[in-house]
């Protein structure tokens, strides 16, 4: 009746269960793009891409040293939701990790 086995470290009884396996179709609130828009870097100026990767972590290091809680969240926040949302996550939890994120902002020292 009970199955043991160790995971991580611990130890966990179960019961016995049954597992089924089914296709469906299943509607999204977002549009999959892959890397269709990609490129890839690797071919590309190497002294541009590296000039653009720096500029982008200086950007990021202002912001952090700025306590720019607005640029942040137009930044970090979009994909974060739009992540979220494809997680099914309710809006209590996009709450409490937006003020995760003004923490993290404030307490950047």
């Amino acid at each position: 009746m009970f199955k043991t086995y160790c995971r991580y470290g611990f130890i966990k009884n179960l019961l016995k269960y049954d597992e089924f396996s089914f296709t469906f179709d299943a509607e999204v609130p977002y549009e999959f793009e892959g890397l269709t828009k990609g490129q890839d870097l690797r071919k590309l100026n190497q002294e541009l891409v590296r000039k653009k990767a720096v500029e982008f972590y200086e950007m990021i290091g202002e912001i952090f040293l700025n306590k720019d809680i607005d640029a942040w969240l137009k930044l970090k926040f979009p994909l974060t939701t739009r992540t979220m949302s494809s997680a099914y996550v309710n809006s209590q939890y996009l709450k409490e990790l937006l003020d995760e994120y003004k923490d993290d902002i404030k307490g950047y020292d």
